[in-house]
């Protein structure tokens, strides 16, 4: 049995997508969902510069076809290194600010609860301690500490 990671909806019935929201369990759930993923923000590691980097390609070519906006993580222009890196992720927009209760207002979106324990284990299960950029990713700034 797994919940649903858009709404919290269990999923007792091993179905492939969620019954509440329909939210697709699965890659093959996705190809009949009409469900689309809207605004995809990429991380320091997604710079696409040299355009060799096939799924990035893909990604741009929805992006420039207006299905899908292309968003710059908060910290990626302060952990880029390389001239051509750097331009090309000033050229996305960065990434809205998040809704926090009682402070929604302009682009802001909303966003799940923070979960930086759980981020760690999953993108630096071996990570001791994280690195400055580590921490950015798992969003844990003041949670972890380097001593």
């Amino acid at each position: 049995m797994s919940e649903c990671v858009k709404c919290g909806h269990r999923n007792i019935t091993n179905a492939t997508a969620c019954g509440q929201c329909t939210w697709p369990f699965s890659r093959d759930a996705w190809k009949t969902s009409k469900l689309h993923i809207r605004r995809v923000t990429l991380d320091t590691g997604c710079v696409n510069a040299k355009g060799r980097d096939p799924d990035l390609n893909t990604l741009e070519r929805w992006a420039a076809t207006g299905s899908l906006e292309l968003q710059r993580s908060e910290a990626m222009l302060s952990e880029l290194a390389g001239k051509a890196r750097v331009e090309k992720a000033q050229r996305l927009a960065p990434h809205p600010g998040l809704f926090t209760l009682g402070s929604m207002g302009g682009p802001d979106v909303l966003a799940g609860p923070d979960l930086p324990d759980e981020l760690q284990q999953i993108l630096f299960p071996t990570a001791e301690p994280l690195t400055d950029n580590q921490r950015h990713d798992v969003g844990g700034w003041g949670r972890f500490s380097n001593s």
